[in-house]
């Protein structure tokens, strides 16, 4: 696939190494949030997929 940047430099990757990125940059950004959570005290919440796929596809 061909993309530009926001900053307009163009790049070419397959769409495996795309999603790859999408899934591995979520769970970075959650695991920020999780870290935040905790420094504040607060309890974090189960922010994992299958997590969320068992509740609401079997919920028990």
């Amino acid at each position: 696939m061909s993309y530009r940047t926001t900053s307009g430099v163009a790049h070419r990757n397959t769409l495996a190494d795309i999603l790859a990125h999408l899934f591995a940059h979520g769970a970075y950004h959650r695991g920020q949030i999780m870290l935040l959570v905790r420094q504040l005290e607060g309890v974090p919440t189960q922010t994992d997929f299958i997590v969320w796929a068992r509740t609401t596809q079997n919920p028990a």
